[in-house]
């Protein structure tokens, strides 16, 4: 019977070489084909990744569009200063570049407030804006949008800053109040006719009221108006007798010393 080995298929050996060179050879020969592959594979990945990168890079580094208004908070009706950076810049008489920056509130499709074209190597604008009549009070935002020359949008656009409309003030009451309304006149009161015993009691009790240990107060008055008299005052104090000359007015008014 004849007996197959592995032996028969070895190609012929020296005579002092073991059977085992052969295999020997082979396996280094895979190692080596194995490290030309690898490096192979390593060398076209960076290849790929050399523009890959470049390109983040370029992204990395620009600035992302941002809006700063001087109030973030008005009423209805207020004209509000934006100023917005890191746009792109925009040529009017240059068909290939950004359009002009649309500023809008609460929306970035919806009616346009303002408009600008940003310059400068931060690329800034400023604008003023009017909160629309009848916008509604609330939490809101101002937005800010650009296209390129393509039409997509530029990058780092839309750019958005948080806004509150407040509520309008309540307007001023027009009537039942202190104040009078929008074309009422104010109207004072006539005052009434002062008496001469009105004026003598009037005199009296300010000599009084100034002086609570008089005694014997008496006062002679004379009309000086139909409002106002003049009063000469006597009274004793201390076992003096003193003199006091005053202008007396109608109650509504206070008297005050000549």
């Amino acid at each position: 019977m004849l007996r197959v080995t592995h032996c028969q298929f070895l190609p012929k050996l020296g005579r002092n070489q073991r059977a085992d060179t052969y295999w020997s050879e082979r396996a280094e020969g895979e190692v080596v084909m194995r490290g030309l592959r690898r490096r192979t594979c390593l060398v076209s990945l960076g290849a790929l990744c050399v523009p890959l990168s470049a390109a983040a890079v370029a992204y990395g580094c620009t600035a992302a569009a941002t809006l700063s208004p001087a109030s973030t908070a008005a009423v209805a009706g207020d004209t509000v200063t934006v100023t917005g950076k890191y746009f792109g810049t925009h040529n009017p008489e240059d068909i290939n570049s950004n359009s002009p920056v649309q500023l809008r509130l609460g929306s970035v499709t919806g009616p346009v407030l303002g408009s600008a074209s940003p310059t400068g190597n931060e690329r800034e604008f400023t604008v003023n804006i009017t909160v629309p009549a009848g916008t509604p009070a609330g939490d809101s935002f101002l937005s800010a949008t650009q296209l390129s020359a393509t039409g997509t949008p530029v990058y780092g656009t839309p750019a958005r800053q948080a806004f509150k409309v407040l509520p309008a003030p309540a307007p001023a009451p027009t009537g039942g109040g202190s104040q009078p309304g929008p074309g009422i006149p104010l109207v004072t009161p006539p005052l009434a006719t002062l008496t001469m015993a009105t004026a003598r009691r009037l005199a009296n009790a300010r000599v009084k009221l100034s002086r609570p240990s008089a005694k014997r107060i008496r006062a002679k008055c004379v009309p000086r108006s139909r409002t106002t008299a003049v009063c000469r005052v006597t009274y004793r104090l201390k076992s003096k007798t003193h003199t006091k000359r005053l202008v007396v007015r109608a109650p509504s008014s206070s008297a005050f010393p000549g």
